[in-house]
C-alpha cells in the first residue's frame, strides 16, 4: 500500500511527518519505520525527529538516504563494501583516461587541455551512473545517432567512459554508483520487509532509483511519498510534452506519475492521501533596485545590521541566498568584515586563491614550459616567494632583464637569477627528481619532497598570521584549510594511480585536475552568525527574514553558459534513441524556478528581492521576470511586493554607538 502527502511548499509536510513518524513510533515499538531523505538531509532529519520525538530517541525509527540503505543492505548480506572515491580521485582517473584514450578522440582530442573540460566530463559521467546507462548503452545511441558530430561525442565519450570503469576495480567504486549495486542485491534483503516508509525532500527520482523504488513498494507495508504541490492543482494530471515544463509544479507531477507507474507495474494498491494545507500566510517581499553589485551588497549589509541591532533579529535567523556567488562572493567578503557582521558562507573554499597550491602550479609550469620567463615570473611573484622585504624589487629587476633579453631555458635563467640575488634553487632540484622517477608514485614522491624542502607550510602559516593580524580571519582560514589538504591530495594521487608510468607533462595535468577539485569545507565560527548560500544549492531553515541577491535577467534563473556537453537539440535526439539524461537546460530553468519558489516559503516574516542595474562592467541589466512579477503581485499567490531604490534607503551604516543612541 502507498500514498501520497500533498501540500503546497511551507505547508508543514516536513513537520507532520516527523511527528508522526515519531508519535507512531512510540506507539508501536515493534513496528521498524523508516524515513528517507536524499544524502544532503540525513543529518538534519536525524536532529529534527530527535528533538520532536517524544522520548527523544530513535529505538525502531531510522533516517536513510538511497547510499545509507546500499550500506546497510550489504552490511545485511555480509557484501564488502566498496571503497568510494571522492571529486579530486574522480578527477585524476578521468584525466588519466582522457590522456590515454587522446589519440583516438574524434571531437574532444584538442580539447583534452581546456579550462573546465575534466569538470564536464566529470559532470556527465556522474549523469551516466545516477541514470544507468553503460558503455554498451552509448555504443548503441552512437550507432543510431543521425548528426556526424553527434556520433563523434557519443563514441569519444564512451571511450573516455570505458577506461574510467575499468580502473574502478579492486573495491573502488564512486558514490553515484551506489544504487546500481544496491539494485543488485536489495531484492535478497530483509531489512525494509513489512516496514512504515516515509520519503521527504525528492523532488524527483532516477531511473536508478525508480527501480530501487519497486523493490521496497513490494518489501514495504506501507510507503508514503511527500511531494511538493498545491492539492487543489490536480496533482494527478500530467502535462507531457515541452509545453509541460512551463507549469510550476510540472516536477511534482512527474514525480506522482512515475511513483504511480511503479506501484501499478507492482500491483501494490493506493490508499487515501493526505491533504495538507498552509497554515500561514506567504511573508511579504521587498524589492530593491541598486545601480550596481558593490551598491547592492552596502544596502543588504547595513539592512540586516540594523535589523540585528535595532531590531533585536538575531544573524542566524536572516540568510543570504545569491544567485551566483562569483560575483558577489568578494564584494560580501569586504562589505561583511568592514560592518562587523559575523557570517558564514556555505560554500567549500576552492583553491584558486591559495597561494600554496598556486606556488605548487607554477613551479610544474616552470618546468613544463620549458623556463619561460613569464612561468619564472609568475612563481617567483607568488606571495609566498615575497615575503622578504626586498625581493618585490628585485623581482621587477629581473622581469625587465628576462623580458628585455628573451632569456629562457634553466642555465640561463638559473645564471640569471643568481645575478639578481634571487633563487628557486628548489624548482630546479624538484625538476631532476621528476626526471628521475619513472611512475607516479615517485613523481608524487617528488613533489612532496619540494612542498616540505621550500618550507610553503611554514610560509603559509607567516602569512595567515599577517593576515589575522588584519582582522581578516576568514580569509586566513581558508588559506589554511586548502594548504592542509595538499598532502592529501598527494596521497590521493598514489592511491589510484600509483605504480604507472607517467610522463611529466602527464603528471602535470593530473596534478592539475586534482587542484581544480580541491576544497575545502568551512565550519562556523559562532552560533549566531548569517548564512550565506548559493540558490540553487543551499539549505535554509528557521529563518525569519530571506535576502534573494542578484535578481537579474540570467542569473534568476540562471542563464546556459552553452559550455556543456551536449547541446538541448543532441539531448533532444538522444532522448529520441530511448537514452534518458539529465533535464535539458530549458527544464533546467523552469527546475530552477520551482526550487525559487519553495525556499521563498522558508522565512516566516519578510523576502528582500535585491538587482543591480549595471554590472561591475558597466553595461545595463535588467530585472528578472520574477522580480517584475513579484512587483505586480502575480507571483504564484504572493502579495504585492513593495518597491525602493538603495537611493532611497541611503544612510550611514548603523554602528554599535548609533544602535545604542537608537535605544536610548
Amino acid at each position: 500500500m502507498f500514498r501520497f502527502i500533498f501540500g503546497d511548499a511551507g505547508a508543514g509536510k516536513s513537520r507532520y511527518i516527523y511527528q508522526k513518524l515519531s508519535a507512531d513510533a512510540v506507539q508501536n515499538p515493534h513496528q521498524r519505520y523508516f524515513l528517507f531523505v536524499p544524502e544532503q538531509n540525513t543529518l538534519h532529519a536525524q536532529q529534527e525527529i530527535i528533538r520532536q520525538s517524544p522520548v527523544h530517541g530513535m529505538l525502531n525509527l531510522d533516517v536513510l538516504s538511497f547510499q545509507l540503505l546500499a550500506y546497510r543492505v550489504m552490511e545485511e548480506l555480509g557484501i564488502s563494501g566498496p571503497v568510494l572515491l571522492d571529486d579530486i580521485s574522480k578527477a585524476i582517473l578521468i584525466r588519466k583516461a582522457v590522456l590515454e584514450c587522446a589519440g583516438d578522440l574524434q571531437v574532444y582530442g584538442k580539447k583534452k587541455d581546456a579550462g573546465g573540460f575534466i569538470s564536464q566530463l566529470r559532470t556527465i559521467i556522474t549523469e551516466f551512473y545516477q541514470y544507468g546507462i553503460t558503455a554498451e548503452d552509448l555504443k548503441a545511441a552512437e550507432e543510431k545517432a543521425s548528426g556526424r558530430l553527434l556520433k563523434g561525442k557519443l563514441g569519444d565519450l564512451r571511450r573516455i567512459y570505458e577506461n574510467f570503469t575499468a580502473r574502478l576495480k579492486g573495491g573502488l567504486s564512486v558514490p553515484e554508483e551506489m544504487p546500481a549495486l544496491l539494485l543488485k542485491s536489495i531484492a535478497r534483503s530483509s531489512l525494509l520487509k513489512d516496514a512504515v516508509i516515509v520519503f521527504d525532500g525528492f523532488t524527483g527520482f532516477t531511473p536508478v532509483q525508480l527501480k530501487i523504488l519497486e523493490h521496497i513498494l513490494s518489501s514495504a507495508a506501507d510507503v508514503s511519498f511527500a511531494v511538493t504541490i498545491d492539492p487543489k492543482a490536480a496533482p494527478y494530471r500530467r502535462n507531457p510534452g515541452r509545453a509541460g515544463i512551463s507549469d510550476l509544479y510540472w516536477l511534482s507531477r512527474e514525480t506522482i506519475a512515475k511513483v504511480s507507474e511503479a506501484a501499478e507495474r507492482n500491483g501494490i494498491s493506493r490508499s487515501e492521501d493526505v491533504i495538507l494545507q498552509r497554515s500561514r500566510p506567504r511573508p511579504a517581499v521587498r524589492v530593491v533596485a541598486a545601480s550596481d553589485p558593490v551598491d547592492e551588497v552596502r544596502y543588504l549589509v547595513r539592512d540586516i545590521r540594523e535589523r540585528a541591532l535595532l531590531q533585536d533579529v538575531p544573524y542566524r535567523r536572516m540568510a543570504v541566498a545569491v544567485t551566483d556567488p562569483a560575483i558577489y562572493r568578494e564584494i560580501l567578503r569586504r562589505e561583511m568584515t568592514r560592518v562587523g557582521i559575523p557570517w558564514f558562507m556555505d560554500t567549500a573554499a576552492d583553491s584558486s586563491g591559495s597561494p600554496a597550491v598556486e606556488m605548487i602550479r607554477a613551479a610544474l609550469s616552470v618546468i613544463t614550459e620549458g623556463y619561460e620567463f613569464n612561468e619564472v615570473i609568475r612563481y617567483l611573484r607568488n606571495p609566498l616567494k615575497l615575503a622578504e622585504s626586498d625581493s618585490r624589487e628585485r623581482t621587477d629587476l629581473l622581469e625587465n632583464h628576462l623580458r628585455a633579453a628573451g632569456i629562457r631555458g634553466r642555465e640561463r635563467v638559473r645564471a640569471a637569477l643568481q645575478e639578481s640575488g634571487l633563487s628557486m634553487e628548489e624548482v630546479f632540484r624538484l625538476h631532476d627528481a621528476l626526471r628521475e622517477a619513472d611512475t607516479l608514485a615517485g613523481k608524487t614522491d617528488a613533489l612532496l619532497h619540494y612542498y616540505e624542502e621550500s618550507g610553503i607550510s611554514v610560509m603559509t602559516k607567516t602569512l595567515t598570521a599577517r593576515l589575522e593580524s588584519r582582522g581578516m580571519e576568514r580569509e586566513a582560514e581558508e588559506i589554511r584549510r586548502v594548504t592542509e589538504q595538499i598532502p592529501l591530495l598527494f596521497a590521493r594521487l598514489c592511491a589510484v594511480l600509483g605504480e604507472e608510468r607517467i610522463s611529466m607533462r602527464d603528471f602535470a595535468r593530473l596534478t592539475e585536475a586534482g587542484f581544480a577539485d580541491l576544497k575545502a569545507g568551512m565550519l562556523p565560527a559562532r552560533v549566531d552568525m548569517l548564512q550565506v548560500g548559493d540558490l540553487r544549492r543551499s539549505r535554509f531553515d528557521d529563518i525569519d527574514i530571506l535576502y534573494i541577491m542578484g535578481a537579474n535577467e540570467g542569473l534568476l534563473p540562471s542563464a546556459v553558459s552553452g559550455g556543456g556537453i551536449f547541446t538541448d537539440r543532441e539531448r533532444e535526439e538522444i532522448a529520441r534513441v530511448s537514452l534518458e539524461l539529465a533535464p535539458d537546460d530549458k527544464t533546467d530553468s523552469c527546475i530552477q524556478l520551482f526550487y525559487l519558489y519553495m525556499i521563498m516559503h522558508k522565512p516566516s516574516h519578510e523576502i528582500v528581492v535585491t538587482y543591480a542595474d549595471e554590472g561591475r562592467d558597466g553595461r545595463g541589466r535588467k530585472p528578472s521576470e520574477v522580480t517584475d512579477r513579484l512587483r505586480k503581485g502575480r507571483y504564484h499567490g504572493f502579495r504585492p511586493a513593495s518597491f525602493m531604490t538603495t537611493a532611497d534607503a541611503a544612510q550611514p551604516a548603523v554602528t554599535y554607538e548609533d544602535a545604542l543612541s537608537g535605544l536610548a
